[in-house]
């Protein structure tokens, strides 16, 4: 008798999220500036997955190799024009 051991392992990534805005002409004219943007940039934001506790893009083989989970990072940015 074997066992058959299954193990989902789908899974659904938000790599990257980018939100930006441009401010309006009238209002950067008025303290000096040719124009202005404001941005939110976040990468790695989340894995959905059935597999608790792990992440299933990375090998589940059980070998010893050196790869790391990529690191969640979450940057604003302003652009001004003079």
């Amino acid at each position: 008798m074997s066992a058959n051991l299954h193990i989902k392992t789908s899974y659904f990534s938000i790599k990257n999220i980018t939100l930006g805005y441009t401010l309006p002409y009238r209002w950067t004219s008025k303290i000096g500036f040719k124009g202005a943007r404001l941005s939110v940039s976040a990468d790695n934001v989340w894995i959905f997955s059935s597999m608790k506790g792990l992440d299933p893009q990375y090998s589940l083989t059980g070998g010893t190799g050196f790869d790391y989970a990529a690191t969640r990072t979450v940057s604003f940015n302003i652009d001004l024009k003079f």
